[in-house]
């Protein structure tokens, strides 16, 4: 409320576009050609909402996004101006912020950028960080007690200190500005040092005493998460990396410059997740300004795939596992050896085998509610991660980093992707960017033995490179290969020794049925839900203890099955 739009005291002509409440236009009174610099003002008013996306309060809890006239981004496809959605949220041009917030002395807050003279508000900051490292050195039963009494602080008090303070944030080289207050957060404080600038990255969590154990690590995740990206594509060129906890269940984690909110919940692994995940936006939206609207892959899907890539690297001793339910995985043994690469592949398998699925060159607004997340997200980084495994890492790096080299604080889009790939790599990667992203076809090759040799069939829709490694009869590996332009079948001479061919033997192919994929199998029995492996053949069993009905009352027997989930 109260726009009134004026350039150099002269109010100038503007309208609220015909169909978006959310978007105006602005007519200047002279053109402005390029090059060429104009100052626009306008004053505004706010009413902060409960919650409204994820803009909002609750209580005495602030999170302040989408809050100010933004200018749409002008390239050379023209103007892009856009109504805010839930889906494809940014699109938006990089600039430089000087952001000013008054507000009660008492107040925790973090925001976008670094803070301007305010070496007394830093020094309080650092002694609260002190005092959350004190909190989770206590022993159990008073880590608990402490939790209790600042928890009913939380709902009784403090109260606003009638002493204001009014806080300067500035950054450059952002296309966004988000700012969060808390009177209540615990607060923690570390450090990320890049050996190679010598430069340090100030990393802080706030986090809402409710949360404080699943929170306990949250300084590792950033720096983690700071470390793995800046090593894969570019150092991190910002001051500082904040994670705040938020109260307004507006989704699992929202990411802007510099700082991420995370909707608190589940295992620690997959708080970790989030805020590694949304940490990495600062790259993937961030440092490369695509338009997620139009090319929603480039920003979720390529952020998806380096998720993948970072519990590779860390978690490589355990598989890459998440845990998702401490009590199920854990304690139970449910589905413990689930990794994450198979939680991505399965989610996008159950939309290609049905041919749900739909084609990645859509805009955001044109993808189902499934086929956002299971085709944006874990399709591009399923496929990307075996462009990965093609290439190898050290070309992957290679590209990607001279990527960010030549796109970083600007607007790229797919044709500037595939170009960097096509000036780097001398491999025909039509498979990939025509086919994997412009189409939904789909990966199905099969592998079957024969006296002399193995046929490998191509049953899918897809061709691409593929690789087969042969075993002996100790199911030791002989060797491994790699075969391309597979589009019908091809004999492969049994390498001397061999009884046995597997397809992908790494599982990083997004092939839709893997069963077929080994050419000779093992019975393999499994607990329910665990995830399967492509050389047995798999039969699952669950105790079925709590069957019951009027007639035979309490029946307890076993549920068996077999087949490859979710077949």
């Amino acid at each position: 409320d109260g726009l009134d739009f004026q350039s150099h005291g002269r109010t100038l002509q503007w309208e609220y576009h015909p169909e978006w409440i959310d978007v105006a236009k602005v007519t200047l009174d002279d053109p402005l050609v390029p090059g060429g610099i104009v100052v626009i003002e306008t004053p505004f008013f706010i009413k902060l909402p409960q919650v409204y996306s994820r803009l909002g309060h609750i209580g005495n809890h602030y999170e302040i996004t989408q809050w100010y006239p933004k200018p749409a981004v002008y390239d050379s496809d023209g103007w892009h101006q856009m109504p805010y959605l839930n889906r494809g949220n940014f699109y938006s041009e990089f600039g430089s912020f000087d952001v000013y917030i008054t507000l009660p002395s008492n107040y925790r807050v973090m925001a976008t950028g670094d803070m301007v003279n305010a070496e007394k508000e830093y020094a309080w900051l650092v002694s609260l960080a002190i005092e959350g490292d004190k909190l989770h050195e206590l022993d159990k039963k008073s880590f608990k007690k402490k939790l209790k009494e600042l928890s009913k602080a939380c709902v009784s008090g403090p109260e606003s200190n009638p002493e204001l303070k009014t806080l300067h944030f500035h950054q450059e080289k952002v296309h966004d500005f988000a700012w969060f207050a808390d009177r209540n957060w615990i607060v923690r404080k570390g450090e990320l040092n890049f050996e190679k600038s010598d430069r340090n990255v100030i990393l802080w969590s706030m986090y809402l005493p409710k949360n404080a154990e699943l929170w306990a690590n949250s300084i590792e995740f950033l720096h983690d998460a700071g470390y793995w990206y800046s090593k894969f594509y570019l150092e991190y060129p910002y001051n500082h990396i904040t994670a705040v906890d938020g109260d307004l269940s507006a989704g699992g984690g929202m990411e802007y410059p510099n700082i991420t909110v995370i909707s608190s919940g589940g295992s620690e692994d997959m708080l970790e997740f989030v805020i590694m995940h949304e940490v990495g936006h600062n790259w993937f939206y961030g440092i490369i300004g695509s338009n997620e609207r139009d090319y929603a892959w480039i920003d979720e899907g390529l952020n998806e795939y380096t998720n993948n890539r970072y519990w590779h690297k860390k978690y490589a001793d355990r598989g890459s596992s998440l845990i998702i339910s401490e009590f199920l995985q854990k304690k139970l043994g449910i589905a413990s050896n689930i990794s994450l690469d198979w939680i991505s592949y399965l989610m996008y398998q159950m939309r290609a085998v049905s041919g749900d699925d739909q084609p990645l060159y859509l805009t955001s607004e044109d993808f189902d509610n499934a086929n956002y997340g299971a085709i944006i997200y874990m399709k591009t980084a399923i496929f990307t991660f075996y462009l990965q495994h093609y290439l190898g890492e050290e070309k992957m790096d290679q590209v990607m980093q001279e990527f960010f080299a030549r796109w970083k604080f600007k607007h790229a889009d797919p044709e500037d992707f595939r170009i960097v790939f096509e000036d780097n790599v001398g491999t025909d990667l039509s498979w990939y960017f025509d086919d994997v992203l412009n189409d939904t076809k789909v990966v199905d090759y099969s592998i079957t033995s024969t006296g002399t040799g193995f046929i490998l069939i191509n049953k899918g829709t897809l061709t691409l490179p593929v690789q087969v490694a042969f075993f002996d009869g100790n199911d030791d590996e002989i060797s491994r290969s790699w075969y391309e332009s597979v589009t019908n079948k091809m004999i492969i001479p049994k390498p001397e020794g061999s009884v046995r061919a597997v397809i992908d033997p790494d599982m990083y192919l997004p092939d839709i049925d893997r069963a077929n994929n080994v050419s000779k199998k093992t019975p393999g029995l499994n607990f329910v839900f665990d995830q399967p492996l492509q050389d047995k053949r798999n039969f699952y069993w669950f105790p079925w203890a709590f069957n019951w009905n009027e007639y035979n009352g309490w029946t307890p027997g076993l549920f068996l099955y077999g087949g490859y989930l979710p077949g």
